[in-house]
């Protein structure tokens, strides 16, 4: 009985863990799609580097932009916004690709931190 509800909890947790994996790339797509909207295009999905992985990077024009992005259902952005650690390593990531992207005649880079919540409705944070 025991070993039964251990069981249970287990499979729970693996289905909560794989919805919020879709909902993540859910959010990623729509996020992707405003910047498109506003002119970017994307460079790469999911960007790992040795510091840590970017979820989209996007350009316009000779700048270039990581973007993370954090769904919230309840859509409390400041609660939502990564650690001053996980910022750290968000910027450090983008600087380790800046190095290419510079000799190739980009100018400028940021680092957007995206909120999204239910209804599409998303803030951007740039950092």
């Amino acid at each position: 009985m025991v070993e039964q509800d251990s069981l249970e909890k287990q499979q729970l947790s693996v289905q909560k863990k794989q919805l919020a994996e879709r909902r993540g790339r859910q959010a990623e797509r729509v996020v992707m799609c405003a910047y498109m909207l506003a002119g970017y295009w994307p460079v790469a999905r999911r960007l790992r580097t040795k510091a840590g992985e970017l979820d989209l990077v996007m350009r316009r024009g000779k700048t270039l932009i990581g973007i993370e992005v954090k769904y919230r259902r309840d859509f409390m952005a400041e609660i939502a916004l990564p650690s001053v650690r996980q910022q750290m390593r968000l910027r450090t990531a983008l600087q380790s690709i800046w190095v290419y992207y510079e000799s190739m005649g980009f100018q400028s880079v940021y680092l957007d931190i995206v909120v999204l919540g239910r209804w599409g409705r998303f803030r951007r944070y740039r950092l």
